[in-house]
């Protein structure tokens, strides 16, 4: 794929154009013009939801189906919203959130960093899944088909992840084949999730970079935005397409990438201001959290 080729698209905005050649690992280009037929040319608005008791510091969104979502912020408690903005349940935690993730049964998992662990709420209930070991703190997680959890870890800046299997370490993710520390060390924390491929896919703030690796935990790909401008990569989500979208920060839009990390659309044209928050709903629409201003909005953004 070349930056030429690809200028021709009528699509393209200033941003994309600048981020456009940017990977690493490009696809054949067959799969990178079939990926982008799913796509519309531009985010559509289909609606803005201004929760009654909005979050200052929006930073999670699980959806529930397509007409609710669980949202954490700045405070110690999750909250089961409709699309209407109305809270439909709250529950009340020890400790602030770092991350949300929903099971196969639709139970809501997170993470608690303070007291070092994987809790999941069942009947408005707090159950401890997972106690790490001493000095490390979980903070992004994601709920596995394979009913396993990935878990970001981080201690005196170190970072790295591992895959549960019930309280069983079955893998870690720390070094690459050359011994080499696949993740920035910094206080920035890792949000992880999981393709339909089986890629394991990261956000990485410290080194502000997208980094996805195999099943195994070998690194496939890093995308780092564009060279020209910062980085600022936030929540990391993939789709029923195996679409990667990312939140960004420093241009506010969401980046919508290829499984092989080529970037397919940027979408820009929301009036997105301070995105972080995100989550697909299962109409395939997503829902970005504004990280100030607490409010949602949902974007049809495939064909």
């Amino acid at each position: 794929m070349h930056q030429r080729e690809c200028q021709e698209d009528h699509w393209q905005t200033p941003i994309f154009n600048e981020l456009l050649g940017q990977f690493q690992g490009p696809a054949p280009k067959v799969r990178y013009q079939q990926a982008q037929l799913l796509l519309l040319d531009n985010g559509r608005v289909l609606r803005t939801i201004r929760p009654s008791k909005p979050y200052k510091q929006l930073r999670r969104i699980v959806c529930l189906g397509a007409g609710e979502a669980w949202v954490i912020g700045e405070k110690a408690n999750v909250k089961r919203i409709d699309i209407h903005g109305s809270v439909k349940e709250k529950v009340r935690c020890q400790n602030i959130p770092s991350d949300i993730s929903l099971t196969e049964k639709g139970e809501l998992i997170y993470s608690d960093k303070i007291n070092r662990t994987v809790n999941i709420i069942r009947q408005a209930k707090i159950q401890v899944l997972i106690t790490l070991p001493k000095g490390w703190q979980p903070l992004g997680i994601c709920y596995t088909t394979s009913r396993g959890v990935l878990v970001s870890l981080q201690m005196s800046e170190r970072n790295k992840i591992v895959y549960y299997r019930g309280e069983e370490i079955t893998m870690e993710i720390d070094k690459d084949e050359h011994g080499n520390h696949i993740f920035r060390d910094g206080s920035g924390m890792l949000i992880v999730t999981k393709n339909i491929n089986r890629d394991i896919c990261v956000t990485d703030e410290n080194a502000k970079t997208v980094v996805v690796m195999n099943s195994e935990g070998r690194v496939r790909f890093r995308y780092n935005g564009t060279r020209e401008r910062s980085f600022e990569p936030r929540c990391i989500v993939t789709d029923s397409l195996g679409h990667i979208l990312v939140t960004e920060l420093a241009f506010e839009c969401i980046h919508i990438l290829s499984q092989d990390c080529n970037l397919l659309r940027c979408v820009e044209n929301c009036n997105l201001d301070t995105p972080c928050a995100l989550s697909v709903d299962n109409k395939g629409s997503m829902w970005v959290g504004l990280y100030y201003k607490g409010n949602i909005k949902v974007i049809q953004y495939q064909k």
